[in-house]
């Protein structure tokens, strides 16, 4: 599933990289964080910093933005599961 999704997303927003992470500290369940990122993040955020730097907000997306990529993966997803 990670990588069918890290795939919609790849084909979908076309970023640079896309990282697949899980922050589980405090929490006893599972879940992943996939964070793309932009062709254009300065070079110095590239690796660590970027992850680090996605929760000071300077890479947020608005709430609308975030639902239309959730909703095209979606689709997408749904597109691969049934061929």
């Amino acid at each position: 599933m990670l990588s069918s999704a890290s795939q919609a997303l790849t084909k979908l927003v076309q970023p640079e990289k896309v990282y697949v992470c899980s922050f589980g500290s405090g929490v006893k369940h599972v879940h992943f964080y996939l964070m793309p990122r932009p062709a254009d993040t300065p070079g110095d955020l590239i690796g660590g910093d970027f992850v680090g730097e996605i929760f000071t907000g300077r890479w947020a997306s608005s709430d609308g933005e975030a639902a239309d990529v959730a909703s095209r993966v979606r689709v997408e997803l749904a597109k691969s599961l049934y061929l």
